[in-house]
């Protein structure tokens, strides 16, 4: 989960990034690239990031199979109907 909520912060830090160029760089032009545009572009991919952390967020908790036994959890019985192995 861990790696996921990095994912998650860096791209909510791109995101906002992006939002300050694109709102408060109007007036401004440089000869070479287009600030607004460049922050419309980085809002982008720290969505893109954003969604990436989610994903891996989703997947880790689907990997383990949604619940967190402890160690002292019983085994499952193979024997047992209502047992999900």
């Amino acid at each position: 989960m861990r790696r996921a909520a990095e994912h998650c912060a860096t791209g909510a830090g791109t995101v906002l990034g992006g939002l300050a160029l694109w709102r408060w760089t109007q007036e401004v032009e440089l000869p070479v690239i287009s600030l607004p545009k460049a922050g419309v572009v980085l809002m982008l991919l720290g969505g893109a990031e954003i969604l990436l952390g989610l994903y891996r967020a989703v997947r880790r908790q689907n990997l383990s199979g949604g619940s967190r036994r402890g160690k002292d959890a019983a085994p499952c019985d193979p024997g047992d109907p209502a047992s999900p192995a």
